[in-house]
């Protein structure tokens, strides 16, 4: 039985901060294709200089929305 790969502890976010792409998803758990899908459904995504950038703030209102929705549908 093959062992799962090591894989980071999601930790947390901090709305007051601002992370690189690949630092944000390892920082949620997320592969790439869930960060796809999540910036399809609304997710903001801050491009400065080439470089793709996730603000704490953005991913807290990512989640009300996806939390009111839940309601909504409810």
């Amino acid at each position: 039985m093959a062992m799962a790969p090591n894989r980071p502890i999601p930790s947390e976010i901090d709305t007051h901060s601002i992370y690189h792409v690949e630092s944000f998803r390892r920082r949620v758990g997320w592969g790439l294709h869930a960060f796809r899908i999540a910036k399809r459904n609304g997710l903001k995504v801050t491009h400065i200089h080439g470089r793709c950038y996730v603000r704490g703030c953005d991913f807290a209102a990512y989640l009300e929305s996806l939390a009111q929705e839940a309601v909504d549908d409810a």
